[in-house]
C-alpha cells in the first residue's frame, strides 16, 4: 500500500495531463501490475469524463456581494486584535515585574527549610545505598536470565529456519495486460480526445489511448466501425488500450494540383 500511496498524486496527474513522457511512461508501468491502482485509474477517468460533460453555471446573484462583505468583516476584525496587542505586553510586563520581586523575598524564606531537608537528605541516602547493594545483585541475575532465555529463542529461531512459502512466487499479476483494440478510423482520435482520454503512447502511423470502458462503449455506437471493432469495444469490461490509426496525409504533387484548379 505504501507503494500505491506514492503513485496517489500522480494517477491524478496522469487523468489531467500534466505528466511528461518519462513520467507516464513509470505510471502506467505500474499500473499494468497493480490492480489497486488501475481500478483507482479508471474511476479517476470516470470521474474526469463527467465532470468535462457537466453544464457551467453561473454564480448566484449577489455572491460576489457576500463575499465582499465577509473580506471587509474579516479585515476589521484584524484591526480590532492589533488594537489589543498593548494591553497584553502591559500585562506580561507587570507580570514579570511582580515575579522579579518574588524570586528576591523567596530565597531568604526557603533557606532555614533547606538546611533541614538537607540532613534529613543524608540519613536516607545511607539508608538507600545499603538496600541497593542487595537489589543490584538481585537486578544482575535477573539481567544474565533474560540474555540466556533471548539467546535460547535465537537458536530456536535458526534452528526452525525460514518458512518455504516465503520464497513463493509473488509475479502473478506480472502478465495482466491490456486488451487492445485496433481502429483504423482516424476520427475515432477525436471522439476519445473529446472524452478525455489520456494518450497511452504515440508512433509515427498511429496513437494508442488508456480508455476506460464506458468510453469504449459510446464509441462502438457513435462511429461507423467495422463489426468486429464495434464487438471489441462493447465487450469492454476495464480499462483497454485502443490504437487509433493516424491520416495519412496528400502527397505534395496533389496539394499543387488542387491548388492550381482552384486557381
Amino acid at each position: 500500500m505504501k507503494c500505491c500511496e506514492a503513485y496517489g498524486a500522480a494517477l491524478s496527474a496522469f487523468v489531467d495531463g500534466e505528466l511528461d513522457e518519462q513520467e507516464r511512461g513509470e505510471l502506467l508501468a505500474h499500473v499494468e501490475h497493480c490492480p489497486n491502482c488501475r481500478d483507482a485509474l479508471s474511476e479517476l477517468m470516470i470521474l474526469h469524463t463527467m465532470f468535462e460533460e457537466l453544464p457551467e453555471l453561473d454564480a448566484p446573484d449577489g455572491f460576489a456581494e457576500r463575499v465582499l462583505d465577509r473580506v471587509h468583516a474579516e479585515e476589521r476584525a484584524k484591526k480590532r486584535s492589533r488594537r489589543a496587542w498593548p494591553r497584553v505586553l502591559a500585562a506580561c510586563f507587570a507580570l514579570v515585574v511582580i515575579s522579579a520581586a518574588a524570586l528576591k523575598i523567596l530565597p531568604a524564606m526557603t533557606s532555614k527549610s533547606d538546611s533541614a531537608a538537607n540532613e534529613a537528605a543524608d540519613n536516607s541516602s545511607a539508608m538507600d545505598d545499603a538496600a541497593g547493594g542487595a537489589a543490584n545483585d538481585g537486578y544482575s541475575y535477573t539481567y544474565a536470565a533474560v540474555q540466556k532465555d533471548s539467546a535460547l529463542s535465537d537458536e530456536d529461531f535458526l534452528y526452525k529456519g525460514v518458512p518455504e512459502d516465503s520464497t513463493a512466487d509473488r509475479s502473478a499479476d506480472a502478465d495482466d495486460d491490456y486488451a487492445v483494440i485496433t481502429l483504423d478510423l482516424p476520427e475515432a482520435a477525436d471522439f476519445l480526445r473529446e472524452h478525455g482520454m489520456a494518450v497511452y503512447v504515440e508512433a509515427d502511423d498511429s496513437v494508442s489511448y488508456l480508455v476506460v470502458p464506458e468510453t469504449a462503449h459510446e464509441l462502438s455506437e457513435a462511429l461507423p466501425l467495422d463489426e468486429e471493432e464495434k464487438a471489441a469495444l462493447a465487450a469492454a469490461e476495464e480499462l483497454v488500450i485502443v490504437e487509433v490509426a493516424k491520416a495519412e496525409e496528400a502527397p505534395a504533387e496533389n496539394n499543387a494540383a488542387e491548388e492550381e484548379g482552384n486557381t
